[in-house]
């Protein structure tokens, strides 16, 4: 780290990730207070539990340096190898947030293009979806810190083998970081596009049937006034269903970029994409905010 690029690393998730904390507690504030009417929904639980999830790791993004060894000489690094530890543990519980973001489309994709109703949902679909999105990034962060692989890497604590000499050692961390967390984000990563693709093609179908009612000429009526509302709905939940997975599309694409650059050795990664992930990593939480806080939103 040096000069700018060390100022910008070190400032950059510490002001996106104070704007996630502010965007996820106030989306829990939003929930908890009318509780009664927003936590029958199975995708307010669901983003209830993102929120509370992203409130930790935006914080553990948020601290920077801070919690690094002040003996590994990074500026900004006041910290110790509990503080790291603790850091690494948090921010390797925040793989919870994407997880829920694609059980959040999941949800989206099965009401919307499957006529799945909340309650065969909330039987069938959202304990596994709650249980996946929350035991492997909590079981994978207790096995690094038994392990002890939690140390610092660049601008944070996460996996990371500081001693490596030779690249054998750099590869055992390449594997350890990609069944900790690449392979769970490639899976997000794959079910979100799905979702997007099946929301986009059923919202165009209904407004193809829109258009085709309104400008007829072959004496076929519009359907009844139940229909036409629920059409409407479901065309003003698909814009929201697009607007969630484009937040999780702003936060993690460097973060995938960076990881295929780095997997096939196709060349280096250069400054540009780590400020770029520095800023959109931990901003999650305030994009989730600005959706869920759309106007008309709550008649959803």
């Amino acid at each position: 780290l040096d000069g700018l690029k060390d100022t910008v690393l070190i400032w950059a998730p510490r002001v996106t990730g104070s704007l996630s904390i502010l965007g996820s507690s106030s989306i829990i504030y939003l929930l908890l207070k009318d509780r009664k009417n927003k936590l029958i929904k199975p995708n307010c639980r669901i983003l209830l539990m993102m929120s509370c999830v992203d409130v930790m790791s935006s914080f553990a993004l948020a601290l920077s340096t801070a919690p690094i060894p002040k003996e590994s000489d990074i500026q900004g690094a006041v910290g110790n190898d509990a503080t790291c530890t603790a850091q690494g543990f948090f921010i390797q519980l925040g793989l919870a947030v994407p997880y829920y973001n694609a059980s959040l489309c999941t949800y989206y994709m099965l009401y919307i293009r499957y006529n799945m109703s909340m309650r065969n949902f909330e039987k069938r679909i959202e304990p596994f979806l709650h249980a996946w999105s929350l035991f492997y990034p909590l079981a994978t962060a207790i096995v690094c810190v038994s392990m002890g692989w939690f140390n610092h890497a660049w601008d944070q604590c996460w996996i990371s083998f500081p001693n490596c000499q030779d690249d054998e050692c750099g590869t055992k961390q390449f594997v350890i970081q990609m069944i900790c967390a690449g392979i769970g984000l490639v899976i997000c990563l794959i079910i979100i596009i799905y979702s997007l693709v099946s929301i986009v093609l059923y919202y165009r179908k209904l407004e193809r049937e829109t258009r085709f009612y309104r400008h007829s000429n072959t004496g076929q009526q519009e359907p009844n006034a139940r229909i036409s509302n629920i059409r409407r709905e479901k065309k003003e939940i698909s814009k929201q269903a697009v607007m969630y997975i484009g937040a999780f599309l702003i936060t993690y694409t460097s973060v995938y970029v960076s990881e295929v650059i780095r997997g096939l050795s196709v060349g280096r990664i250069t400054t540009t994409l780590w400020v770029m992930t520095s800023i959109t990593l931990p901003l999650q939480g305030f994009l989730n905010f600005l959706i869920y806080s759309r106007p008309n939103i709550d008649r959803i």
